[in-house]
């Protein structure tokens, strides 16, 4: 969250400054991949790269290769294609797989380089070769710390609806939105608004209702982008029942693995105080683009998400103290080459309409940071 100065100065505009914490920086640093059900550390660095057993002396040579790589030359080069290019596959499958299931819990073959990693794309057209743009990277990706607050991520919005609640409107079912001359009328439940300025933050889906009367073929094409469903489940144990206390941040799974689990984050070791002292609190995350099916399994997935755990961690016959479980039929925009196009039709529409913006996760980011950024981007253009 601190990553972009706009994420940290909406915080201390309204008061939050102080609710904010970090996550520990000793469990952050440890991240592993499981493979066949066995923990291993998530090759980052030198070190780790040159000691884990997932990749053999052929794939850490071939890494210093990369430097005799010519760049691409396709702007629609899959993410999945620009890592194999580069480093070779078992750099795509091994590394970059699993860290875009855990930020879009998306398919790494359909994922638009240019679109989900800009800096990347431009890096290698600059410099020819990721290696020899290092310190640059280095630049660009700076340390940062993860960050929540006190009472969780829901404290943003609450004091948002707190601090402006005499300027904004909330809970309020919109019926329509239509054009009327130079503004537009908002039709409520039970009001109707005129605004001179639109900003669209909702995700697509709903954008698609509103729009229509503005522009059916735009609102068409919004219809189509791809959000990937991602259940989202708690599961909390005794500590007493591990033989060992697991450690670090959590674990991804590269899709090879065929497991409906995306990643598993120790969630309290990251932030302390999630839960009490003498439970150890799992967050996992299921479904993504290569399990779309598991909307359709909602009352096996605690039980799903169980039995992978006992498996990782050897527990026998076990059930999870707490439980709980989110399902997001729409999670995540997949930032594939049709979410390029869309996004360039976009483009060009708000450039020839000033006064309507859209400002959402499928533009610019799917991040928190991200969308803040962008809104703020959005924001400034408003003269009233």
């Amino acid at each position: 969250m601190d990553s972009k100065p706009r994420a940290l100065e909406l915080i201390n505009e309204i008061g939050l400054g102080d609710q904010l914490i970090k996550a520990d920086a000793g469990q952050m640093n440890q991240r592993f991949l499981c493979i066949e059900n066995k923990l291993y550390p998530f090759p980052k660095d030198k070190e780790t790269f040159l000691k884990t057993p997932l990749l053999s002396t052929f794939d850490r040579l071939r890494l210093f290769f990369e430097l005799t790589v010519p760049k691409g030359k396709n702007p629609d080069e899959s993410a999945y294609d620009f890592v194999s290019r580069r480093f070779g596959k078992k750099y795509a499958e091994l590394i970059l797989d699993p860290m875009l299931t855990g930020i879009f819990a998306g398919d790494a073959k359909q994922i638009n380089l240019k679109a989900a990693f800009p800096r990347v794309y431009q890096l290698e057209q600059t410099h020819g070769s990721l290696l020899k743009a290092l310190k640059e990277i280095k630049k660009s990706f700076p340390k940062h710390s993860l960050c929540s607050f006190k009472e969780g991520m829901g404290s943003i919005i609450n004091r948002l609806v707190e601090q402006y609640k005499d300027h904004i409107l909330v809970n309020q079912e919109i019926l329509s939105v239509k054009r009327e001359g130079k503004q537009f009328k908002i039709i409520l439940k039970e009001n109707v608004l005129l605004a001179d300025y639109l900003i669209f933050s909702t995700p697509a889906p709903a954008a698609v209702k509103f729009f229509k009367d503005i522009n059916l073929s735009l609102s068409n094409e919004l219809s189509q982008i791809d959000y990937v469903p991602v259940a989202v489940l708690g599961l909390i144990y005794p500590k007493e029942i591990f033989k060992q206390i697991p450690q670090g941040f959590g674990y991804l799974l590269p899709s090879s693995e065929k497991s409906e689990v995306l990643g598993v984050l120790f969630e309290n070791n990251i932030f302390p105080g999630r839960c009490p002292s003498e439970q150890f609190y799992f967050r996992v995350m299921m479904g993504g683009s290569h399990h779309r099916g598991v909307i359709k399994k909602e009352d096996m997935l605690i039980d799903l998400a169980n039995v992978h755990i006992s498996k990782v961690f050897g527990l026998e016959k076990t059930f999870p103290k707490i439980s709980f479980k989110r399902v997001y039929a729409k999670a995540i925009p997949q930032y594939d080459n049709h979410l390029v196009k869309i996004n360039a039709l976009i483009d060009e529409f708000v450039q020839e309409n000033p006064t309507v913006d859209f400002v959402s996760n499928y533009r610019g980011g799917v991040s928190f940071n991200d969308c803040i950024e962008n809104a703020f981007q959005s924001a400034s253009k408003v003269h009233l």
